[in-house]
């Protein structure tokens, strides 16, 4: 019976399976460990979220992927999406509140509006009345709204066909953010198969 399932054909066979099980395991831990080092994504600062100012500061964007980010930041604001707000002495400390934010939502561009606001307080160290009137203590509160948009569609299925070693085969793959599993059959002989293709780069 161990000799029977040792034999060549099947030899190649339990390879196969154990290169399939590896790619998937080394796959999984490629997408866990690029996690865990994921750098914090840089804060991009614009005046307005339309079309034009938004290329200025992504000029490699096309005028889809442009025009996709301004509706996600429009949709934002008219649907009244879920607002934190925090009061920070400094723009570095408010950019990492932010960058912190975006990394729970798992966001891949933070897009950061500024205003600037003029508050008049009463200047405690007058003499009187008149004095405190007239010189009343002017500050300035800098008001930043920060917007954590997806914009890489992390999921994709993709449907295909190969030749291989005079074989036809049919292939369904699923995509997830870097790590595609692909499925191969073939309605000729009946052969199965699997793989596993990782992203190592992107442009």
């Amino acid at each position: 019976m161990i000799q029977r399932f040792l034999r060549s054909e099947n030899k190649k066979d339990i390879v196969i399976v154990v290169i399939t099980i590896i790619l998937i395991i080394g796959g999984l831990a490629y997408d866990f460990t690029k996690k865990l080092h994921k750098e914090s994504l840089p804060v991009t600062q614009v005046q307005d979220i339309d079309i034009n100012s938004l290329k200025e500061k992504f000029p490699e964007d096309t005028e889809g992927d442009l025009k996709r980010l301004s509706n996600e930041i429009k949709k934002a604001k008219e649907e009244k999406a879920p607002t934190y707000r925090y009061y920070t002495r400094s723009q570095e400390e408010s950019d990492k509140k932010a960058q912190e934010y975006a990394s729970k939502q798992k966001a891949d561009r933070i897009i950061k509006t500024t205003t600037t606001k003029e508050i008049i307080g009463e200047n405690k160290n007058a003499g009187n009345d008149n004095e405190k009137d007239e010189n009343k203590k002017t500050d300035q509160i800098i008001e930043n709204n920060y917007y954590a948009v997806n914009m890489e569609k992390k999921h994709r299925v993709t449907v295909g066909a190969a030749h291989i070693d005079k074989n036809s085969y049919i292939t369904v793959g699923y995509q997830n953010r870097d790590v595609q599993y692909t499925t191969f059959y073939s309605p000729t002989s009946g052969n199965v198969g699997v793989g596993v293709n990782i992203t190592i780069a992107k442009w």
